[in-house]
Order: C-alpha cells, then sequence, then structure tokens
C-alpha cells in the first residue's frame, strides 16, 4: 500500500501545484467580478455558464473521459501506438461534430433555455441573459476536447500541463474585466466573451505536449474500429449516468433561481472556495489514481485495484477532514478578505458563509465519490455508477425541495453535500461486492487520527478569527493577519499527524527528501 500510496501522492502533488496556481487567478477573476458586478448581474452570469459547463460534465469530464481513458490506455499499452493515435483521433473528430451541433440548437433555443432555467428570475433578467448565454455556447466545444486532450496527456503520465491549463481561461476572463471596465455597469457582454476565448486557450496549451509525444491529428474518422464501438458502448451508460447527476445541477440552478437576489452568488463563492481543497487534493488524487486503476484493471489485478482506492481515500481524507474544519472556523474572514469590497457587501459575505458551512460538510463524499466511481470506469462498468446516479438525483431532489424554504441556499448546499455522502457510500458498497470486502481498517485509524489533529487546528483558527483578525480592517491588515493564522493552523494540524504517526505524513517527508536528493544529485 505504501508504494501505491507514494506513486499517487507524487502525481497528485503535480496536479495539485498547477492547480493551486490557477485557483489563484480564479480567485483574482471572481474577486474582480464581485468588484465590478452587482447581485442581480452576478446571479445572471452564474447561471448561464452552468449551461455551458453543463456540456463539459456530461460529455468531457464525465462520460467521455471514464470511457475514452481506460480504452486508449488499453490501446497504447497493448497495441501499437499509432493505433492509440488513431483512436484519439477519431474520437476528437465525433465529438466536434456532435458538440458543434448542439452548439448550433443551443444558439436558437437560448430563449427558450433560459424561460426553463431562470424561470425564477423577472422577465428583464431573462432578457439579459440570452444573448450572453448565445455568445457562450460554443465554449462548449473546445473545454469538452481539452477534457480529451487531458485524458491522453494523463494516460501517457503527463500531469502539469493539464493542471496548468485553466490559468488561461481564467487570464481571459480577468483582460476582459480589465480592459471593459467602464463598460460593466449592465452589459455581461465581455464576460461571455471571456468565457469563450478562455475556453479555447486551455484546449490550445495541451496540444503542443500531445504532439511532442507523438500525436499527429488525423481528420479521418475510423467508425470500423472495435476501440470506437467499445468506447461508445461504454460511454452510453456513462452518459446516462453523468446525465442524471446532472440533473441534480439544474434542478438546484432553477431552484436557485427563486431565492432572494444574491442567493446564487452566494451558492457560487461558497462553492468556489470548497472547490479549491476539492481540486487541489480530491480532484488531483483522482486524475492521479485514473490511470492507474485503468491500467490493474486491464492487468485484472483486483488486489492491486482495491489498494489503490484504499491508499486515495486515505489520502483525501488527510486533506478533506482539515480542509472542512478549516473552512468552517475561518471561511468567513477568507470571503471578507477575498471578495468583501465594491457590490460585494457584508450582507453578500454572511449569505456566502452561511453556504459554505453546509458545502463543506460534503467534501470527503466529493472526493471519495470520484475516486470510487473511477475504480468501476477502469472496470468498464459504467451501469452501476448510472444506477447509483439516478437513486442520488431522486435524494437530492427531495432533500432540495425540502430545505429550500427553510435553509435557502443553504438548504441547497446541504442537500448536495447530504446526496454526495448517499451516493458514496453506496459506491462503497458495490464496489466491495464486485471485489470482495475492503480493508478499511487500514484507513478508520488514520482517518481518526486526522480529524483529531484537525480539531487541534480549528482552536487555533478559532482564536486567530476572533482575537487577531478584523473584518473592519484594511487590506494589508487583513492579508498579513491571515499569513500569520493560516500557517500557525495548518502547522499546528501536520505537528499533531506527525505525532500521532499518520501515514501521509511520512509519505510527504518521503516526496519532499527524494526531490531534495534529486536536487542534489543535479
Amino acid at each position: 500500500m505504501e508504494n501505491s500510496l507514494k506513486t499517487i501522492g507524487r502525481n497528485a502533488g503535480i496536479v495539485s501545484s498547477g492547480i493551486a496556481v490557477s485557483r489563484i487567478f480564479g480567485f483574482l477573476r471572481d474577486a474582480l467580478i464581485a468588484f465590478f458586478f452587482a447581485d442581480r448581474l452576478r446571479d445572471i452570469f452564474f447561471l448561464i455558464l452552468t449551461i455551458p459547463n453543463f456540456s463539459r460534465r456530461f460529455f468531457g469530464e464525465g462520460a467521455l473521459s471514464s470511457a475514452f481513458i481506460p480504452i486508449f490506455s488499453e490501446s497504447f499499452k497493448k497495441k501499437d501506438k499509432e493505433d492509440a493515435w488513431r483512436v484519439a483521433s477519431s474520437t476528437v473528430n465525433i465529438i466536434f461534430i456532435v458538440l458543434a451541433g448542439l452548439t448550433l440548437i443551443g444558439v436558437i433555443f437560448s430563449p427558450l433555455i433560459i424561460r426553463v432555467v431562470a424561470c425564477g428570475f423577472s422577465q428583464s433578467s431573462r432578457e439579459l441573459a440570452v444573448p450572453n448565454l448565445r455568445i457562450m455556447f460554443p465554449f462548449m466545444i473546445f473545454i469538452c476536447l481539452q477534457a480529451i486532450y487531458m485524458g491522453m496527456l494523463h494516460s501517457l503520465g503527463h500531469f502539469s500541463t493539464p493542471s496548468l491549463a485553466p490559468i488561461f481561461f481564467n487570464l481571459s476572463i480577468i483582460s476582459m474585466i480589465l480592459l471593459f471596465k467602464d463598460r460593466l455597469n449592465a452589459s455581461l457582454i465581455p464576460l461571455s466573451f471571456g468565457v469563450v476565448i478562455g475556453g479555447f486557450l486551455q484546449m490550445l496549451i495541451q496540444i503542443p505536449p500531445l504532439i511532442k509525444r507523438g500525436y499527429r491529428h488525423s481528420f479521418h474518422i475510423e467508425w470500423n474500429s472495435s476501440a470506437i464501438r467499445k468506447m461508445f458502448r461504454l460511454m452510453g451508460p456513462a452518459l446516462l449516468g453523468v446525465g442524471v447527476l446532472q440533473i441534480n445541477i439544474v434542478v438546484d440552478r432553477i431552484l436557485a433561481s427563486f431565492l432572494p437576489e444574491g442567493g446564487i452568488s452566494a451558492l457560487w463563492y461558497s462553492n468556489r472556495l470548497v472547490q479549491l481543497p476539492f481540486a487541489l487534493f480530491g480532484i488531483s488524487i483522482a486524475q492521479a489514481t485514473f490511470p492507474a486503476l485503468a491500467a490493474q484493471a486491464a492487468d485484472e489485478e483486483s488486489l492491486k485495484i482495491k489498494k489503490t482506492v484504499l491508499s486515495s481515500l486515505s489520502l483525501s481524507g488527510f486533506t478533506a477532514i482539515p480542509s472542512f474544519f478549516a473552512l468552517v472556523f475561518f471561511g468567513k474572514p477568507l470571503i471578507n478578505l477575498l471578495f468583501q469590497r465594491g457590490q460585494f457587501t457584508a450582507i453578500s459575505t454572511d449569505a456566502t458563509y452561511f453556504a459554505l458551512i453546509f458545502y463543506a460538510t460534503g467534501l470527503f463524499a466529493f472526493a471519495g465519490t470520484k475516486i470510487v466511481a473511477n475504480a468501476f470506469h477502469s472496470l468498464k462498468d459504467t451501469s452501476t455508477p448510472l444506477k447509483i446516479g439516478i437513486a442520488t438525483v431522486g435524494v437530492n431532489i427531495v432533500m432540495d425541495l425540502a430545505l429550500l424554504r427553510p435553509m435557502q441556499q443553504g438548504g441547497l448546499a446541504l442537500a448536495t453535500s447530504l446526496a454526495s455522502f448517499f451516493n458514496f457510500a453506496l459506491l462503497v458498497y458495490y464496489l466491495e461486492r464486485r471485489l470482495g470486502k475492503f480493508n478499511i481498517s487500514q484507513i478508520v485509524l488514520s482517518l481518526s487520527k486526522v480529524t483529531v489533529a484537525s480539531c487541534v487546528m480549528s482552536i487555533v483558527l478559532w482564536i486567530g478569527s476572533h482575537f487577531l483578525y478584523s473584518m473592519e480592517w484594511n487590506i494589508i491588515k487583513k492579508v498579513f493577519s491571515t499569513i500569520l493564522i493560516l500557517p500557525v493552523g495548518i502547522g499546528g494540524y501536520f505537528i499533531c499527524c506527525y505525532f500521532l504517526r499518520v501515514p501521509e505524513v511520512r509519505l510527504l517527508k518521503d516526496i519532499f527528501r527524494s526531490k531534495n536528493s534529486k536536487i542534489n544529485k543535479e
């Protein structure tokens, strides 16, 4: 298990480092949007952005990746490389044709889409949303193609470029805001163009490393390829599985359009804060794990698959549990520091923090679900996650409806977290039925120690947020205070983990030593 943990940790470290840099620019982007745009415009923008993003999760990072990576890995490993490149080219060509058609349909029917998704908006807000949605639709072509290129690079063991690619998306939107800042009073058009240009750049940046590794795109589609047919057979259930999960998002957005002004923005910004540790650790671990799982499944090594899943869950808990405590005990100062200025008021901060508490509750489930679902996909089993996904959607919708009125945006966030735990528990249960019982005791003790260390960290963060930080200070004092409080809290967490002999601390120490050794040799 230790060697598996080291490999996953090293690859996840590469991914999370790139994501960390990207997220810095992402927070700068969101801070500029918070500063220049009032609640109404922010709500409209964040709502319509979820529509092309739906396609990314539906086609790109969801069903397509889960079907494509195992097939591409198998072709590259068991057949010749040229065959794998032909499979990749055919996949890109087919997906481009499909997405171009969907983009055209989306542009034509944008008024109808807005009428359905934003039914809680006023007529004037819906009229403002339609042209911006039409501008954004081509984004889904670029963002889905980049997901294919990302999957190829991950399968080839290259993680740095895909993790850095989102920087270009963020830079595009930041540039458009700064270039047109004098015209943003009542217009979202510059932001919408920034989204499309950013998606194109995010796709483009991943092509050079693929070419360097031998990829040459062919416009020919091998319709008779057994690999292509197998991939689309796998995509069928996966599309349905991802599709039913995306219904969650659509239902959440429809219900969110009935929230008071600023409710959608509160959900967006709280989700962004939760997505930082999730992307840095949860997604990076899942992405680093998936190629290994696909290779192990191709060799029919069930024991290794179980060890890899357990290692990944243990590593996720090591990061997700303290992240939850940090967001709960220091989340409000972070929102105040990052976003509260200009059009983003103290009321906006309170609304965002309320949603943040309940989103953060699901951090471990978000990460664990992605890891265990990848295990099924590596086994070319997409039907089990589909069935579980359908059940999860039902649970989420029921909880959305039950919690929306009494808790507003907090209810929608809590429903998402509870549904994710339900999804995760069922995935683990059925994976055990497929592969045999997991030795959960291997990670229970470790996660218990991590929880104790996180509680110690929380005490430090609570003291810091109440006695060493003021919402009324100027930006310099706030930054200085945060730089003082967070490292002390995080340092306390690692010190506790070290004395409690949490195995992930030894892993980080080994990785650090190996890097230093390599540098010294050079």
